[in-house]
């Protein structure tokens, strides 16, 4: 897959005809086209022609293999507004031809230069109801009616209206981007007891690299010398301060807060933290939602019927005997004004442009634009205990050692045997020097078995110790049970204890506010799912292998559009099932957060109340603007149609929409 940027894509029907075209190429086997952040994908062979056809269908168009990170200019649009009020104000004071006549024709020729080459393309690639086109005609026929300030005004204001799409986007860009901007291309690289300045992309794995208070961390690593509190707010969300010292991991926009850092290089940048998430997010947002859909499909209907609506306007009157031609053409021109679906089809994937990066503002990385519309259908949420409603931090309650067995002995198997294991349990029994295995495997939902030169050591929960046909001492106490079993001999148990998340309690609540229905599946003992279950009030199950999880799930889909939360290598197959998967992103394995549609960075429950929330607010937003641009057209076409309203007027009613709807889209990153 070829990534590609697109500099210069003004409106989403560009974008749509370009990615049309690059799908019709014999070379390119799939095309993907974002045209909020304009970035391309593609898999093809012949670049050559790639880069030709864009060029050929958007002459403006820059093509870069990197994403620009230039300045906007207004320069050129301030020229023409200005231009054009001066045209105007001297028209209005009956000031000389000459200087009226100078600056309406300056104000023209520096906007209509990108409509006649974007009219020019179309009508070569046969399309002949693009805005270009249409917004030409206008300003063409206008001229024919001797209304030239106004022919000259409808290009000068269609002209505003791209620039103020233009701009939108840019903004949104620049928020979306924000932590990726502010990123240092040089990283500070201990050679040989020497500091030297290193491009980042040229850093490779096991270098050093020193931050001092206040830098950012470039690239991923682990901590080597130093220790004190680092800033994760911009990638987790998280406004508190971690602690990090020797040994612990730090990622790709942290910032340093107090201290000098010396970090082993774990990842280059390609394979960073940082630009894996802003890669994730760009694929988020090439996946185009219904919504999306649904408006591209009616723009393709709605610019040619409003265009036959006003030729229907100017000639069916005047063939009938009624009225002036004259006057119905002027008519029509009211209602070709209105002809321009942009701002109405840049509000969705804006929209979803802005909620994507606000949610990732907030710890939340959600990976398909989709799952914001799936979000509004959810009506059941299924939670994993451990690691998910609990904090994970597992305490040891009690050593049992078996009859003769003691209690070292015990603990000393147990560490053993979870060395090697990722799963949130093994932190318990974590030790600096590990104890050299032969093998050791990790056996889905029951435990771990470690091979040691002479001896087999098992640990893990009773079915793990029925699978081998080893009894067990039976626990009533409420807590995790760790058996322990070496060589075929069963040496005892320990129980963990952990305890609830804070802010579990009002996640739970928040979430039935707001009509959700919450079940709790873990693979835990039923007495310590129950005391669970029973402080949130939520239906249970137990001793669910994952499996079970997978089966539970699937029933319940029969009925209900299901979320499922989790984290651990057992939730897996759940996050993979259920309509949408979510993984406790700083605390997940690898392998949940592959298979889930949405991570919470953020170690905090709240995260799944507010991805609700701004799914529901941004759904909202966005069917205001699809009703207020609509609206507002129709309006004037039936205005139009009566001679109720001028080419002003008109003017005025479309740009004024357009503003409204990308500032009201805009507004989804003011989410609180």
């Amino acid at each position: 897959m070829k990534r590609i940027y697109l500099k210069n894509i003004d409106c989403p029907s560009c974008a749509e005809k370009i990615e049309n075209a690059l799908k019709n190429l014999d070379s390119v086997k799939s095309v993907q086209l974002n045209f909020p952040s304009g970035l391309l994908i593609l898999e093809g062979n012949d670049m050559d022609i790639v880069f030709k056809t864009i060029k050929n269908i958007e002459p403006k168009v820059e093509i870069l293999l990197q994403e620009d990170d230039g300045k906007f200019s207004h320069k050129k649009i301030i020229f023409v507004i200005v231009s054009f009020i001066l045209g105007f104000i001297f028209e209005y004071l009956n000031f000389s031809f000459f200087w009226v006549f100078l600056f309406l024709s300056l104000s023209y020729m520096f906007a209509i230069k990108p409509i006649i080459l974007g009219a020019f393309s179309s009508l070569k690639n046969k399309i002949f109801f693009d805005e270009n086109v249409l917004m030409l005609s206008a300003s063409l026929a206008a001229f024919f009616l001797q209304a030239y300030t106004e022919s000259v005004a409808i290009i000068v204001f269609y002209a505003l209206g791209e620039h103020l799409q233009a701009f939108a986007i840019f903004r949104s860009k620049k928020s979306f981007y924000a932590l990726l901007d502010a990123m240092p291309h040089k990283v500070c690289i201990l050679e040989n007891n020497t500091r030297v300045m290193k491009e980042i992309s040229q850093v490779k794995q096991g270098e050093r690299a020193l931050y001092s208070a206040g830098d950012l961390v470039i690239l991923d690593g682990e901590v080597l010398q130093g220790e004190g509190s680092v800033d994760t707010q911009a990638i987790t969300g998280e406004s508190v301060p971690v602690f990090v010292s020797k040994g612990d991991r730090v990622l790709s926009g942290s910032v340093v807060l107090d201290f000098h850092l010396e970090v082993l290089v774990t990842e280059t940048y390609e394979n960073s933290f940082i630009l894996k998430t802003k890669r994730m997010l760009e694929d988020a947002l090439n996946q185009k939602t219904k919504a999306q859909g649904f408006i591209t499909k009616f723009a393709r209907f709605y610019a040619p019927m409003i265009f036959f609506i006003a030729v229907a306007l100017c000639c069916i009157p005047v063939l009938l005997g009624y009225g002036d031609f004259r006057e119905w053409l002027y008519r029509s021109l009211v209602v070709l004004m209105v002809s321009c679906p942009c701002a109405l089809v840049l509000a969705i994937p804006l929209g979803y442009f802005s909620a994507i990066g606000k949610a990732s503002k907030d710890g939340i990385l959600i990976k398909n634009a989709q799952m914001l519309e799936k979000l509004n259908e959810i009506d059941l949420i299924v939670f994993d205990k451990t690691g998910t409603l609990t904090t994970g931090h597992f305490k040891i309650k009690s050593l049992n050692a078996h009859r003769a067995v003691s209690e070292e002995m015990l603990l000393e198997s147990a560490c053993i045997a979870m060395q090697d294991s990722k799963h949130l349990i093994a932190l318990a029994f974590q030790r600096d020097k590990k104890i050299p295995v032969i093998q050791s495997r990790e056996l889905s939902g029951r435990g771990m078995m470690v091979q040691l030169q002479e001896e087999v050591i098992l640990a893990g929960n009773a079915r793990l110790m029925e699978e081998f046909a080893i009894k067990y001492q039976e626990e009533q106490e409420s807590g995790l049970v760790v058996h322990i079993a070496r060589d075929g001999k069963y040496l005892g148990y320990i129980l963990l204890q952990e305890e609830l998340r804070e802010e579990a309690m009002q996640t739970i609540n928040l979430l039935k506010k707001i009509q959700k229905e919450v079940v709790i599946i873990s693979g835990d003992r039923l007495k310590n799912v129950q005391e669970i279950a029973q402080k949130l009030q939520c239906k249970y199950y137990a001793q669910a292998l994952p499996q079970d999880k997978y089966e539970i799930l699937k029933s319940y889909q029969k009925h209900h559009r299901v979320m499922f939360v989790g984290d651990g290598i057992n939730d897996a197959p759940a996050l993979a099932l259920a309509d949408i998967g979510v993984a406790m992103g700083v605390r997940g394995s690898d392998i949940s957060k592959q298979g889930a549609d949405i991570l919470l960075l953020r170690d905090n429950l709240l995260g799944i109340f507010r991805m609700f929330e701004i799914s529901r607010k941004t759904k909202s937003i966005l069917w205001q603007n699809v009703f207020l641009s609509l609206g507002i057209k129709v309006v004037f076409i039936i205005l139009g149609i009566f001679g109720m309203a001028n080419i002003w007027e008109a003017i005025f009613g479309d740009v004024g929409v357009s503003l409204l709807a990308l500032l009201n889209a805009l507004r989804i990153f003011k989410i609180r």
